[in-house]
């Protein structure tokens, strides 16, 4: 006789399955959680196993003050950048799945040689949930966190600065991270 349980993220199915990500069979610990005496109820053991995602983030740039926020207006670099020349930054964060991650972390530290930064969108696609709400600005320091983020789905990020010097070149370094309870399954591309 087969016994189910309707799967839901962060459970495992009891009698047979186990986790819906990797097969594992819940413990006794965790069987000991759902009803205090060491045996599990159908579709009642916690899972500690954390869920699977594979957030990503790229780094795009343009001069000038035709970038608009479109990413087909953004090169991976920028040949040369005069001192007052306007420059936008495009971060496309994504998650390619398979779990929704609530929470993701982004950093961006933009080029001391810009000033007078300021956010000019933030884009939300594929049922991501994202507005400029949820990122801030200080010095050349963005952070924010993006609500959640469903398996296919981007959040595109647009910084403009003013360039204090000139320069070739130019690198951005920025980061997305996994909360808690997500295992970032390619995280070289963060």
């Amino acid at each position: 006789m087969s016994r189910f349980a309707e799967l839901t993220p962060g459970r495992a199915e009891v009698g047979g399955g186990g986790d819906p990500q990797n097969g594992a069979a819940p413990t006794p610990t965790t069987a000991a959680q759902c009803n205090g005496a060491g045996s599990p109820t159908l579709g009642c053991a916690i899972d500690p196993v954390p869920l699977n995602a594979d957030l990503g983030i790229s780094k795009l740039q343009c001069q000038g003050g035709a970038c608009g926020v479109a990413v087909g207006n953004y090169a991976s670099s920028i040949a040369s950048v005069l001192t007052g020349t306007q420059v936008r930054f495009f971060l496309r964060v994504s998650n390619s799945g398979p779990s929704t991650v609530v929470n993701a972390l982004i950093n961006d530290s933009v080029p001391s040689n810009f000033t007078s930064l300021s956010v000019v969108a933030v884009t939300p696609s594929g049922a991501a949930a994202c507005s400029a709400v949820n990122v801030s600005l200080s010095g050349n320091l963005l952070t924010g966190t993006i609500p959640s983020m469903p398996s296919g789905s981007t959040c595109d990020i647009v910084i403009s600065g003013t360039a204090s010097t000139a320069g070739n070149l130019i690198p951005n370094t920025a980061t997305v991270t996994a909360p808690g309870g997500i295992v970032d399954t390619a995280s070289g591309n963060n």
